[in-house]
């Protein structure tokens, strides 16, 4: 029987997780909990299952759950005074708390204790491989899902179009652009990637060895890896990391298709938009985009101006939609779209196989010429 997973604090860089929820492997989604004054107390998360109420109400949802899931992004708040307390009263409770390797390091002196004593689950991320000292050589596909920043939906993306190939018959592995990955079967990428005392010829080598010892293990027919953050600067002016760990993994396990999860268009015409993506993303990686998606997020350039922080604005629906009727539908969807996922299989598959999707809506090529296992 399933845990009931409870998330604190809620917020959107959590949301994924409850739209994913159907393929956790050991949990069931049951409650969402943030702080009062977030803005998120009172609405709702709506996903194929049912619908979720985010409450303040911590202790009360506590007692439908057996789990507790900490989120990651806490830094708005006092952990000491509001995140800490919430950890110990579920502890106290008998309940699993869970956070990641990320999280914990940041908190260890406050938490330390309780990992020692099997109260707190750190959820697990390979290190380094020391040992490697080059690259290695890949020989099943690997599928790219990328993004032009963060809330474009590639978690999402990622697993459902894991789930898509599955369906159809194809092993699948997923190295995915989250810390949680563990939870839902699949492996985390790495936090060894992000981490800049190491030198980035040791962090190459290792994730090419990663990948390696992946294929060897589970034998797949397509690998697909999710990197996290934003593949190439947004703009001169907004450059996040400029690309660079996106370049690092194309040197360690470069790819042989991809999809781009993107930031909704507001200014740009849209159809203009991607043809910039695509040309720049084919530039750096070699491969031409096979589909993507649209998330209902653009940047709030005000408070990278005035704070020097990125911040996110929800768009209606309505204009998302609007901007998606500008693009070729076999193309382009809005993120977590299920047709979209199956048009993007297709394209991803005739893109594998040497025809592209775009020009032949009925062909059935093979995964880089294979039929599924």
């Amino acid at each position: 029987m399933k845990k009931k997973l409870l998330i604190f604090p809620f917020n959107r860089e959590s949301e994924p997780l409850v739209h994913c929820g159907k393929f956790l492997a050991d949990y069931e989604m049951e409650a969402l909990v943030s702080f009062s004054g977030s803005g998120l107390v009172g609405r709702t998360v709506q996903t194929e299952e049912r619908t979720y109420n985010i409450t303040d109400n911590f202790s009360e949802s506590l007692l439908h759950c057996d789990a507790v899931l900490i989120s990651d992004v806490w830094h708005e708040t006092s952990f000491s005074e509001t995140v800490l307390p919430k950890i110990e009263e579920a502890i106290m409770g008998g309940k699993e708390v869970i956070c990641s390797n990320a999280f914990f390091s940041l908190c260890e002196e406050s938490l330390k204790h309780y990992k020692n004593v099997g109260r707190l689950t750190v959820l697990s991320e390979p290190g380094p491989n020391i040992d490697a000292v080059m690259t290695s050589k890949i020989t099943s596909p690997v599928l790219y899902v990328v993004g032009v920043a963060q809330n474009t939906g590639k978690f999402e993306t990622e697993l459902l179009l894991k789930n898509e190939f599955e369906k159809a018959g194809y092993k699948v592995s997923l190295i995915a652009s989250r810390p949680e990955a563990g939870m839902f079967g699949s492996a985390a990428f790495p936090g060894y990637m992000l981490d800049g005392s190491i030198p980035e010829s040791d962090r190459i080598h290792s994730f090419s060895s990663m990948v390696k010892q992946v294929e060897i293990r589970e034998r797949p027919d397509l690998i697909i890896v999710g990197i996290p953050g934003a593949i190439f600067p947004y703009s001169y002016k907004y450059a996040e990391d400029y690309g660079i760990l996106g370049m690092m993994i194309n040197y360690a396990v470069p790819p042989d298709a991809a999809v781009l999860c993107a930031l909704c268009p507001v200014e740009e015409d849209s159809s203009m938009y991607f043809v910039g993506t695509d040309r720049l993303f084919k530039h750096h990686f070699g491969v031409d985009v096979a589909y993507h998606f649209v998330s209902r997020y653009t940047f709030d350039f005000s408070s990278v101006e005035t704070q020097k922080k990125y911040e996110y604005l929800t768009l209606p629906q309505k204009f998302v939609q609007d901007q998606l009727e500008k693009v070729n539908p076999n193309t382009c969807s809005a993120a977590g779209d299920l047709m979209g996922i199956k048009l993007a299989m297709q394209n991803i598959i005739s893109s594998l196989s040497g025809t592209s999707m775009k020009d032949n809506n009925n062909n059935q090529g093979g995964l880089n010429g294979c039929t599924p296992s």
